[in-house]
């Protein structure tokens, strides 16, 4: 009944509050448990990762929308969340914003490399 916060590794988890789980890497799918339990109670989901794993985590965060599970993420600036304290953990938390398909799109083009595709 209350949001879960996920996180990639389990370093990153002990920073983390109560009511949060580790997704042991960058990747979910349809068939991994945690996602069919969160599915199921319809519980909404705090997304923090690291910014190496944007990508991936938009990919998470589109697959929790098409099972109408409300999604909000928010990345670290640099490094690790297993490197921060837990008030700024928190703060990420505080942080994150609801994610939508345009979200993701935003942050494509702000990843984009301008010039040559070569």
């Amino acid at each position: 009944k209350q949001p879960v916060v996920l996180v990639e590794g389990p370093m990153d988890l002990i920073k983390c509050p109560m009511n949060s789980t580790c997704l042991l890497g960058s990747y979910l799918s349809t068939n991994y448990k945690l996602f069919e339990k969160i599915a199921i109670n319809k519980t909404s989901v705090y997304l923090l990762m690291d910014p190496d794993a944007e990508e991936k985590a938009h990919k998470i965060a589109k697959l929790f929308v098409e099972y109408n599970i409300a999604v909000k993420i928010n990345f670290v600036l640099q490094g690790d969340i297993g490197d921060l304290d837990e008030a700024s953990v928190i703060n990420i938390i505080k942080g994150a914003k609801l994610w939508s398909q345009s979200s993701a799109l935003k942050s494509k083009i702000r990843n984009m490399r301008s010039g040559s595709i070569l």
